[in-house]
């Protein structure tokens, strides 16, 4: 098998991606290996799935990126603390029925959502690559920048953390001439977005129609909504990400979540650290980032759920569509 290769966080802008694709991993994608038949490669694959299941059994944990250390212990799904030997058994059982890459296309390169890449890649990149034979090459950035990579053909697969109609409407808005009607959603998980405040905070529920006046900057004090003279101080990722368009979406009808005197952090996971420290914060996360943090989630009245999700450039080919089948079904073993 072919190494993965991960791009870290620090190097996810849109100017370094364009440089890694420039040098080589474009329309020319190098081949990973040059098996003479369709039955090595199935026997490489095999054998490396195996060699992989008896490193995970030894080791207590994922082998992880330096890069990603910051956020990689939070994730949506059971297999967080260690590739499991389930996963390798039901990649392995993939490989007599998904397609096999050719030498042509061994690298599939990938790139967006952070919150997609920490719940679903972190855990099952190499899974995956056992099942396809793919050689997978993952430029965490933000759901929008994902989108963009595919359009310009940067990309083979975008990752989305909400629904493609809300990235579409504000891609729309934001540069009207992209191409987003010919964007194609494969949904792969879903995670509940929660609404979290420091411990110190003695308000623990909020209603519909108090969250959505939060949301939107018509309500700025906890002292508002029976706690403490308090500004609110919203903790979020920065514009473009996948929690506040999925907010948008379900609770606002669209209107975007207010940034006015907001704490912006760059992944989903640093949420929690920073309402942590700020008396005055909600913290607009994932379910999966609350567990190890002194936080406290609000009780609310409508539940918002986070699609993630792949995206391709009109119906996949045979190659990316194995991708798609091999992370729907690994995720549905460890459900």
């Amino acid at each position: 098998m072919t190494k993965i290769v991960t791009i870290s966080a620090n190097e996810r802008s849109l100017t370094s991606s364009r440089v890694i694709f420039d040098s080589g991993l474009g329309k020319n994608r190098c081949s990973g290996f040059h098996c003479a038949s369709a039955w090595q490669i199935l026997r490489l694959s095999w054998c490396s799935a195996f060699s992989r299941c008896l490193r995970s059994w030894r080791q207590s944990s994922v082998d992880e990126d330096p890069h990603e250390k910051s956020y990689a212990r939070f994730r949506v799904l059971p297999a967080n603390k260690r590739m499991r030997w389930g996963s390798y058994a039901v990649a392995a059982s993939l490989l007599v029925t998904l397609p096999v890459a050719s030498s042509s296309a061994a690298t599939l390169t990938i790139a967006g959502s952070t919150t997609f890449n920490t719940a679903v890649m972190v855990p099952y990149q190499k899974a995956i690559e056992a099942a396809t034979g793919l050689t997978l090459v993952i430029i965490p950035n933000r759901t929008e920048l994902g989108i963009k990579l595919l359009l310009e053909h940067s990309a083979d697969l975008a990752m989305i953390s909400t629904k493609l109609e809300a990235v579409s409407r504000t891609l729309r808005e934001s540069e009207p001439t992209l191409p987003v009607d010919r964007l194609v959603s494969f949904e792969v998980y879903r995670a509940r977005v929660v609404f979290t405040v420091h411990p110190t905070n003695s308000v623990r529920s909020i209603n519909a129609q108090q969250l959505r006046a939060v949301l939107l900057g018509e309500i700025t004090n906890w002292r508002d909504l029976g706690g403490r003279d308090l500004p609110i101080r919203l903790v979020m990722v920065d514009a473009g990400a996948g929690i506040p368009l999925t907010i948008s979406t379900q609770l606002l009808g669209g209107k975007p979540v207010t940034t006015n005197d907001a704490i912006l952090v760059r992944i989903s996971s640093q949420v929690a650290k920073v309402v942590e420290q700020e008396p005055g914060a909600l913290g607009l996360t994932q379910e999966k980032n609350v567990p190890g943090h002194d936080i406290i989630e609000l009780a609310t009245e409508q539940t918002v759920e986070q699609e993630l999700a792949y995206v391709t450039l009109e119906q996949p080919s045979p190659i990316v569509k194995s991708v798609i089948d091999a992370t729907r079904t690994l995720l549905s073993a460890e459900q």
